[in-house]
């Protein structure tokens, strides 16, 4: 299946935190756009750690690393990013092993 999409918010002076409902899909994953500028805020609304990994996509020597990966803790509230676009893409893909991480992401441009 398709990863599912993690809509981007803009900051504003009005709104710091303008945010589409959180997303969590364990399965398929997640991509979102990326500027340069995007933060990922990830939350654990579980009672247990979680993990969410960033996957890279640049090649250094012919090696291509996998993934970051991220502990949340049960509970946490954790900001990620931002995620340079020459290393992860101009489109991040995002994994979470469990429904309780809820993703959200803005741009800080």
């Amino acid at each position: 299946m398709a990863r599912v999409a993690v809509p981007v918010s803009r900051t504003s002076r009005l709104d710091v935190f303008p945010m589409a409902a959180p997303v969590s899909d364990a399965t398929n994953d997640h991509d979102m756009p990326n500027n340069g500028a995007t933060i990922m805020l990830v939350v654990n609304v579980g009672g247990s750690t979680h993990t969410a990994q960033a996957v890279i996509v640049q090649t250094t020597d012919g090696q291509t690393p996998s993934v970051i990966n991220y502990p949340i803790p049960a509970g946490a509230f954790v900001p990620l990013g931002p995620y340079p676009v020459e290393i992860y893409g101009d489109h991040l893909l995002f994994n979470t092993d469990h429904v309780d991480l809820k993703l959200r992401a803005f741009s800080i441009l």
